[in-house]
């Protein structure tokens, strides 16, 4: 994750593991978010993290590089023991408390695209407009107004909620929530926590940013 603040077009982070050398770019585009989780990393590794602002995109036709200005922020990070199925292509979200965009791969986008949604808490719970998530995923979800009921089809599985209760089905099996989605300004809001990782994605949280990190492979 790195935050930064610049007048630029985005950001482009470089990843080393040596600490006198900038490394590669993480990403084949620059980065547009002021927030990224990288996920192409090896376990118990460390890190050394530089970024730059992209001042001026490459004009190709012209011979013109990209442009960049000077580092804006170093960052170390060891990173932990767990090891990612080899073969496999890692995607992320990000989403910030109180704020109506996310991350989807280092892309800035509106979670709900001109109504001002953001992800918000109900008792102690990360709470998050379901229909933004999935979609950014590439998959499905179906509102029942006669049952209250949403489902979300992602990733081969299928799981099924209601407003107002704590029951839900996982691919025909019954399990417990211990907070109800809840109905705000038209839209449908879920515990991200019970949703995503019941759709095969690892869900973390940055206390720091108060940002929701889904991390899923293909």
């Amino acid at each position: 994750m790195v935050q930064a603040v610049t007048n630029g077009l985005g950001y482009r982070m470089f990843r080393s593991t040596s600490k006198s050398s900038l490394g590669i770019s993480v990403t084949d585009f620059y980065i547009t978010s002021t927030s990224y989780a990288d996920v192409n990393v090896e376990s118990d590794t460390t890190y050394y993290y530089t970024v730059k602002p992209v001042l001026a995109e490459a004009k190709p036709f012209e011979g013109t590089d990209e442009k960049l200005g000077d580092v804006i922020a170093t960052f170390t990070v060891k990173t932990g023991s767990q090891v990612y199925k080899p073969g496999s292509f890692k995607h992320f979200i990000m989403l910030k408390f109180d704020s109506p965009t996310m991350s989807v791969d280092g892309v800035s986008q509106e979670v709900d695209p001109g109504r001002g949604t953001s992800p918000i808490t109900i008792s102690g719970r990360t709470m998050v407009p379901i229909r933004a998530v999935v979609e950014a995923m590439g998959e499905t979800v179906e509102w029942d107004g006669a049952t209250q009921k949403v489902t979300l089809k992602a990733r081969g599985n299928i799981v099924e909620m209601w407003l107002g209760k704590t029951d839900m089905n996982i691919n025909g099996a019954s399990k417990k929530m211990d907070v109800a989605p809840a109905s705000r300004n038209g839209r449908t809001f879920v515990p991200v926590r019970f949703a995503a990782e019941n759709l095969d994605c690892k869900v973390d949280w940055i206390n720091s940013t108060k940002e929701a990190v889904i991390v899923y492979e293909e």
